[in-house]
């Protein structure tokens, strides 16, 4: 018996999940040199699949030089190829495996994916299939890193339109995803400075990709009213400023125009640059939509923005606007990493935004997203009450609860997660640590609602005992 198991309900097709388990075996050593396998006949028996899958399987093992068939004996494993230290490595796809089904009866209140059910694949489908079949031949290549024009054109009158920038569609560049965005602009800011002023806390990934490129992090703490400017730093020339003025993620705080304006006098002193990052804030609940800091002074201030929340993450479209004197150089870099955004993407996104189906789309999930952030409000109050404390909740897919006497530890995470409620921590955002230990995010963006009265109350039960 070589104790495979075959699970028929998984995605990943039998042919697949045989291979893997067998080529496992024989690297890991347990199945040994020499050893014989049984006829694909038995072999399709014990497992009750096709004896075709079997043969195919076996085929392709001798291809690659595992097996070795010899004629009127078998099948066998060949001589020497066991790999020390294998064993480790081999668990790791069937882990990935059980955790895809396992993972669906966790509820996980992730704050950056919006509600992937809701988002209209039929009518996406026939933008990609019409711009694909009329998309004349030339586009079929790589593309200009700049992506292409009609969807540059575009997005500046839908800009000019939803957050008051006004640009030309020359000084836009489409990004595969903001993280893009921040990684080509460090990696040409990085050529005047050598550091950077960040908000504390700001998203994570940002600072990870600030400290790929060697970029020193200047830590500026955020109040409720965002980074506080009157903390800045008097002398440091040599940092350029990246900020999240429309919501500040982590803590969901809105820069007030005052602050605003002490940051524009304070990056013009010092000769700086600013990176505005703009990630959800089509998203408001209250009044109208914030501004965008580009608008006071477009000359030092660099937008980026994303198609992740408003439409779907693994569409990995984005965007930049910049000064049209770093442009060139900033293409330069992109195609220099052979980065190109899929023309047919960027052109079915154009269509839906000409044809105001993505005005739409925002203005039905925002009324969605109203109701999901009432229900988890509600729910929080109802099974805390006073000992919680909901703040940054008018933008956005999330809000972040401050509890009184919880501090999430690392030991509470785990019982959060044993208990299937995943949460996340506004300290593992922060670069100065201590400050937040008492503090969650809590997104509700792919949650249904049934969901999120489940999870307050899977919280609740593991948060019991230190409330």
């Amino acid at each position: 018996m070589l104790w495979l198991k075959i699970d028929k309900s998984l995605k990943v097709t039998l042919t697949k999940q045989l291979f893997e388990q067998l080529r496992d075996k024989i690297l890991g050593n347990v199945l040994k040199s020499g050893e014989r396998l049984p006829s694909t006949r038995n072999l399709s028996k014990e497992l009750a699949i096709s004896r075709n899958i079997i043969v195919e399987v076996y085929n392709q093992l001798v291809a690659e030089g595992y097996l070795e068939s010899r004629e009127g004996s078998g099948t066998y494993v060949i001589q020497n190829i066991h790999l020390a230290d294998y064993k480790i490595r081999a668990g790791s796809s069937n882990k990935y495996i059980s955790d895809e089904k396992t993972n669906k009866e966790i509820i996980d209140f992730n704050s950056g994916i919006p509600d992937l059910e809701k988002f209209p694949r039929s009518m996406w489908f026939k933008f990609l299939r019409n711009s694909f079949l009329d998309m004349p031949e030339y586009q079929l290549d790589y593309g200009k890193p700049q992506g292409l024009f009609d969807l540059r054109l575009t997005l500046s009158g839908f800009l000019l339109k939803t957050k008051g920038i006004k640009c030309h569609p020359d000084q836009i560049i489409i990004l595969s995803g903001s993280s893009e965005g921040f990684l080509l602009i460090g990696k040409l800011l990085k050529r005047d400075y050598t550091g950077v002023i960040i908000e504390d806390p700001i998203y994570n990934g940002i600072q990870k990709i600030f400290n790929i490129l060697d970029i020193k992090l200047y830590p500026v703490p955020v109040d409720g009213k965002g980074i506080k400017t009157d903390l800045f730093p008097e002398n440091i020339k040599d940092h350029f400023i990246a900020i999240t003025p429309s919501h500040q993620f982590p803590t969901g705080s809105v820069l007030p125009v005052q602050r605003r304006i002490k940051l524009i006098e304070l990056a013009k002193n010092m000769n700086n640059c600013i990176i505005e990052n703009d990630y959800d804030s089509e998203f408001r609940y209250t009044g109208p939509q914030i501004s965008s800091l580009h608008l006071l002074d477009p000359g030092i201030v660099i937008h980026i923005g994303t198609f992740s929340e408003t439409l779907y993450p693994s569409l990995r479209l984005g965007y930049m606007v910049i000064p049209e004197s770093l442009v060139r150089t900033c293409c330069e870099i992109k195609e220099s990493y052979g980065s190109f955004t899929p023309s047919i993407c960027q052109i079915a996104l154009s269509n839906f935004i000409k044809e105001g189906f993505f005005e739409r789309h925002i203005n039905k999930m925002k009324r969605l997203y109203k109701g999901k952030r009432k229900i988890l409000i509600e729910r929080l109050n109802y099974e805390f009450g006073s000992p919680v404390k909901i703040s940054g909740g008018s933008t956005g897919l999330y809000i972040v609860a401050e509890f009184k006497n919880v501090i999430f530890t690392d030991r509470i995470m785990n019982e959060l997660l044993n208990n299937k409620v995943r949460v996340y921590r506004v300290e593992d955002h922060s670069i100065i640590k201590g400050k937040y230990k008492n503090k969650i995010i809590l997104g509700y963006g792919n949650l249904k609602n049934r969901e999120i009265e489940e999870g307050i109350k899977r919280i609740k039960e593991s948060l019991k005992e230190y409330l």
